[in-house]
This record gives structure tokens, sequence and C-alpha cells, in this order.
């Protein structure tokens, strides 16, 4: 699940990262979607607690499974959408290739390819309730719960940078690179800057000094700017709060012992 929720995004702002990672992303992304093929066929016999009972009899545990709102989510998760999306490109490609051969619309085509396949991976998101439902069971089963809600506010944290980081680069894309102070700089062919990762990691020192309030970004000028520097911003304060509030439950329960 961690690796749906950091490379969906990631792949869809930049596709240099896709094109340079092909195999790699191929390869995780064909275990993550068996390892999420597997969970949807165990959960039709996995038992539950009805009124505190067991229930081991498969067609109720099938029954209670596919009325749940669990299985919406699931079969979201599981769908082949980008396998039949793929297919589809492909045979459209061909089809093309037959009446032009310009590179211009080949190059067109491969980035549409690309951009529409790490928008459906988006689907594979569905299943974040599992994550969330795993480290809650996790959390209440040690020894050190103070120390797992740590864990989680951390990667929570990180994670939302990550989206912001690419959230800031795609606006700064659409609105074009170097207009103003704000956005994302233009970087020239052959530019040592010009490279996946000076770029994320400009994108990500934005987004943290943003998200913790910590820096001075430079000021927005178009609408979409400001919309996405004031919900920063808010996203900032939740998080401020969590850590706050975290730290003094933690202090609270240390003083009873």
């Amino acid at each position: 699940m961690l690796y749906n929720i950091v490379s969906s995004v990631l792949r869809l702002t930049f596709l240099q990262f896709e094109e340079e990672n092909k195999f790699v992303i191929f390869t995780l992304d064909s275990i993550c979607d068996i390892i999420y093929l597997l969970d949807f066929a165990v959960k039709f016999r996995t038992g539950h607690l009805d009124d505190g009972i067991l229930v081991t009899d498969v067609q109720k545990i099938k029954e209670n499974y596919m009325s749940s709102q669990d299985f919406s989510y699931d079969l979201a998760a599981v769908l082949p959408l980008c396998i039949s999306y793929g297919v589809a490109m492909e045979v459209y490609q061909h089809s093309i290739y037959l009446f032009t051969s310009r590179p211009d619309v080949e190059a067109s085509m491969i980035k549409n390819i690309l951009i529409g396949e790490a928008t459906l991976r988006l689907f594979k998101l569905a299943k974040f309730y599992s994550m969330r439902r795993f480290f809650e069971s996790f959390g209440s089963r040690t020894n050190s719960p103070g120390v797992m809600r740590a864990f989680c506010l951390i990667m929570y944290l990180l994670l939302s940078i990550h989206w912001v980081a690419c959230i800031y680069y795609t606006i700064s894309e659409y609105e074009g690179f170097g207009i103003n102070s704000w956005v994302f700089p233009k970087y020239e062919d052959g530019d040592p800057n010009n490279t996946l990762h000076r770029k994320y990691i400009h994108c990500f020192y934005w987004a943290f000094l943003t998200l913790t309030t910590i820096g001075g970004p430079d000021q927005p000028d178009t609408t979409l700017e400001f919309v996405l520097t004031c919900i920063t911003f808010l996203l900032g304060i939740f998080i401020f709060a969590a850590v706050v509030g975290n730290v003094g439950g933690r202090y609270y329960q240390h003083e009873r012992e």
C-alpha cells in the first residue's frame, strides 16, 4: 500500500521517473497486484464475529463481505484497469502508425499512455483503509502504543509532504516553469539541475517548508497558487495539532505511571 501511495502520484507528476525505471516499476506493480488479488480472495474465507460468535460458514462469510463497504474498495483496487487501458492504447497506437509515422505524434502518444496508466493506478489507493486498520491493530497490541502513534504520525507527515511536492510541480508545469518566483524554476537542457532527483528534492523542500510553516515560501501570484498555499498551510496546522496532542498524551500517560 505504501508503494502505491508514493509511486502513483510520483509517476503521474514526473513522467521521467517511469521512463527511466520501466522494468523496476513493472516488477513492483506486478507484485502489488498479485498481493491485492490474494488478499481479495482470502477475505472470502476470513471469519468475522457476529454478536461475539466467530462465523466460519463460507456462505455467510461471503455474503457478509460482499455486503460490506470493504468489498467495494477492494474491488476497485483489483480491477485490471491499467492492463485494459494499456492493451487498448497499444491497439490504438498501432492503428495510428498505419496512417502516420511522425515522431512528434509518437512522443505525444507515449506521454498520454504513461499519464493514463499512472492515473488509473490511483484506484489502488482504495485499499488505504486496510493500512490504517493494520497500524491501529498493531498499535493496540504493542507494548509501546505511544511509539507506534509517533511512527504513524511521522509517516503520514512524510506522505503529505510527498503529495504536496508532486502537486506543486504539477501546478508549476501547468502554469509554466519560471513564470514567477513561486513556481518551479525553468532549467534548460544540459543544466546539471535538470535531473529527476534534483527536481524532486526542490519540490520536497518547498513542501516541507510550507507544510511545517517554518519557512517563508515566495508570495503566490495566481489563484491556483494561493489555493495550494492555503491548503498546505491548513494541512500543516492539523499536523502540528496532532503532534502537540500526541506529545501531550504521552506526557500525561507517563505522569500517571
